[in-house]
């Protein structure tokens, strides 16, 4: 038997299927009378979403949904509407927990078992309309705070190209915000020609890594033409394919401080011409600042002393008290001076000149100390050496004098022992007494020559001298002045020439060579 179509269970398989769709529906939906505003049906989404169940919401109105605060306004709404119209938008919603929500809803008329309603569709919109607030506010206090700084702040919208800058663009670099914010391009032509490639090649190359950010230092022109130098930096923000969308950041013009930098580079520069060692340690003796003439008195660089103590680098062993007593004079009465004992980086020592300055913090507290220091090391070599030439000066002075009045007294001797050997003739044992006599005295003259020589009171008397037999005659005198442990050998080739020379200045000389070999010998027992 074949079945035909019935009309009725057609309808009602419809009105089945528009009752599961209804039920299923994610979104709430409900069914109102218009007359009384009682609540005909609810979905499953609808009781899920404000906890009630489908008896109490068959119980209620759509009154009751709503914060009481909000009744007036739903039933005005109706009442200035189409009969039984509730406005479609966003309305405030109470939940059964006493929580609000936000709704987006859409009002559809219809007959209901032959009354007269509406089906309502609400779409839960809490979230979005948080999160739109919350960028409304973000923007405004990003607006706000763009009004208020000193640094420029742009906002790229990588999509578009456009951009946007604050007021601060106008006032720093004279530059209109309204007319720069159509596109890049404002900005590309405004970086100096000689650092566009390199600042453009740094943006691209931290949005093509997703780096979070940018920052850059470039010239920048402004209105007027001239160059700013610019500290500029940026915070990227990508989409959820890691593609860059927004491009935010500020610019701070740093031409005073790359002036003032370029300034205390110049000084630095002129500081490291000076010969002297230019140190500026703090309270506690740590470096800050090392000049090349420290580099080349102490042999440490300036970044190997940098944040190192001056007691490790100059001193070592031997620390003691005395410095510490020099820091606590600097911070006492502002400024030292006087001679201190340092080493350098290889160990040798030297003396230095100092002259310390207090450097104060701008409430007078100490800071560090400023040192200037002058190697005299060689000074005090000379000085010394000065001392004993002048030692010696006055050696042969007294010496001179001596020797001149000696002289005095030989002369008489050896004009009367020349006397008395003319007259004891006859007389062979006497006159051998008044020989020897006159030998001795002779002999002291000699000796008297030399020490006018030394005093540089004799006038050189250039003679042929055999130089064996000098030295021959050196022999006792040589052995006398020298150590007995030390060994003398004297080398007389046969056919040794003969000088023209003082004998007495050469014999003061061997002397000297002797002398000083005997002090500079060591363990050597050979002359």
């Amino acid at each position: 038997m074949k079945m035909t179509d019935d009309p009725l269970n057609t309808d009602q398989k419809c009105a089945y299927s528009y009752a599961q769709l209804f039920e299923s529906h994610p979104q709430a939906m409900w069914v109102y009378d218009i007359e009384s505003l009682q609540f005909l049906m609810v979905n499953d989404a609808a009781i899920a979403r404000y906890g009630y169940s489908r008896s109490d919401f068959l119980n209620m109105t759509i009154r009751d949904i709503r914060p009481q605060e909000d009744v007036p306004a739903l039933l005005e709404s109706i009442a200035t509407g189409p009969r039984g119209h509730e406005e479609s938008g966003v309305w405030r919603h109470q939940l059964k927990d006493g929580r609000i929500v936000f709704a987006e809803i859409s009002s559809h008329p219809f007959d209901f078992e032959g009354r007269s309603a509406r089906l309502i569709m609400a779409l839960d919109v809490t979230k979005r309309l948080v999160a739109e607030q919350k960028s409304r506010e973000g923007e405004e206090l990003f607006r706000a705070v763009a009004s208020v700084t000193a640094d420029v702040i742009w906002d790229w919208n990588v999509s578009t190209d456009a951009i946007w800058w604050s007021d601060g663009l106008k006032t720093v670099f004279g530059h209109s915000p309204e007319e720069c914010r159509r596109n890049l391009e404002f900005w590309k032509t405004h970086v100096h020609p000689d650092d566009r490639e390199r600042v453009l090649r740094t943006t691209q190359t931290a949005m093509d890594r997703r780096q979070q950010t940018w920052k850059d230092d470039y010239r920048f022109l402004r209105s007027d033409g001239s160059t700013a130098h610019v500290e500029d930096s940026g915070y990227i923000i990508y989409d959820h394919q890691g593609n860059p969308v927004r491009f935010v950041g500020g610019m701070t013009d740093i031409s005073a401080r790359k002036e003032a930098e370029d300034k205390l580079t110049q000084q630095a520069a002129l500081l490291d011409l000076a010969r002297d060692a230019i140190i500026v340690h703090d309270i506690d003796q740590r470096v800050l600042f090392w000049n090349k003439g420290a580099e080349r008195i102490y042999g440490w660089t300036a970044e190997e002393a940098a944040g190192r103590s001056l007691r490790e680098l100059l001193y070592g062993d031997d620390y003691n008290s005395n410095l510490r007593a020099y820091v606590a004079a600097v911070v006492a009465t502002g400024e030292w001076s006087g001679e201190i004992a340092q080493r350098r980086r290889d160990g040798s020592c030297i003396t230095v000149d100092a002259r310390c300055s207090l450097m104060r913090d701008v409430d007078g507290s100490p800071r560090s100390i400023l040192s200037i220091n002058s190697d005299i090391t060689a000074r005090l070599a000379v000085e010394e050496q000065l001392r004993q030439a002048q030692k010696l000066e006055a050696i042969g002075q007294l010496t001179g004098g001596l020797a001149h009045d000696f002289n005095n007294l030989l002369t008489v001797i050896l004009g009367n022992a020349e006397v008395l050997v003319d007259r004891l003739s006859d007389d062979k044992n006497l006159r051998r007494l008044a020989e020897m006599s006159w030998a001795a005295a002779q002999r002291g003259a000699e000796l008297v020559h030399r020490l006018l020589a030394f005093a540089r009171r004799q006038a050189l008397e250039p003679q042929v001298v055999d130089l064996n037999s000098l030295l021959n005659g050196l022999d006792a005198l040589l052995r006398r002045t020298i150590s007995q442990d030390i060994e003398i050998e004297f080398l007389q080739p046969a056919d040794l020439w003969k000088a023209l020379v003082d004998p007495a200045q050469l014999e003061t000389a061997i002397l000297n060579l002797c002398i000083n070999a005997r002090a500079m010998r060591g363990h050597v027992a050979d002359v």
